[in-house]
């Protein structure tokens, strides 16, 4: 695809309220799902850190969690949002593989079908 095109098929999904309250700044999708995705790494760097800054727990997770988030959301690995580049690399690693990693070819293992008959009873 031309690269002056890609601005047109690139969609937003955004989210502009939350029940009957709007949000002050329409919040994209991809930032939402990489806030979650980011919560539990948050999590883990505030437990050290909340007794020395004596905030709370969550509230010290929820602001590194944004902090990630931030950073991650401006990220741009070969120009696609960072959710979909996990994805991606996520299914790349779990996808069967062609070479193994001495760049030998992998057998390709076929599937065995299985037929049976059955008795018919009179």
């Amino acid at each position: 695809m031309f690269s002056s095109y890609k601005s047109l098929f690139k969609i937003q999904w955004k989210l502009y309220a939350i029940g009957d309250k709007p949000l002050p700044r329409a919040v994209p999708l991809d930032v939402i799902g990489i806030f979650l995705l980011m919560l539990p790494f948050g999590a883990l760097l505030a437990k050290p850190l909340a007794p020395i800054l004596n905030q709370p727990y969550w509230g010290v997770a929820i602001l590194f969690a944004g902090a990630l988030t931030y950073l991650f959301s401006k990220f741009d690995p070969q120009g696609r949002p960072f959710v979909v580049f996990v994805l991606d690399f996520v299914a790349f690693l779990t996808s069967p593989k062609k070479r193994d990693f001495s760049f030998s070819p992998v057998p390709v293992r076929r599937k065995l079908k299985l037929y049976w008959d059955t008795m018919v009873i009179k």
